[in-house]
């Protein structure tokens, strides 16, 4: 039974093969599921093998990705090394992509965590 993943502020939720209709996106063995707007850090899905994963988008701009081997990085692109987060694989299956998100108080709404 495949798990839920939390990788900082982006999370892959397990899910079951969606039922809808889906855009593949192109990649070359690694794809940048979210870069940070401060930090410029990535989380990236990757492989070593450019059949480990697909990525596909609906039509809101939601991302799905179908592994098969593929793991889920921390990379700081500005000092072209390993950030913070550690390398965590992800397991074969479906997953939504989310960003996590919190109440602002000031604003009196929810937004996305920034980065």
């Amino acid at each position: 039974m495949q798990k839920n993943i939390q990788h900082g502020d982006v999370s892959l939720h397990a899910i079951a093969k969606p039922e809808i209709e889906l855009e593949e996106i192109t990649h070359n063995g690694i794809y940048i599921l979210r870069e940070g707007e401060v930090t410029g850090h990535q989380h990236r899905i990757i492989t070593k093998e450019r059949e480990g994963f697909k990525i596909y988008k609906d039509e809101k701009g939601n991302l799905y990705v179908n592994s098969f081997g593929a793991e889920i990085d921390h990379y700081d692109s500005i000092g072209q090394k390993q950030a913070e987060h550690e390398t965590k694989p992800v397991e074969q299956g479906w997953y939504i992509v989310k960003q996590e998100r919190s109440w602002n108080p000031i604003l009196a709404e929810i937004e996305e965590t920034k980065d």
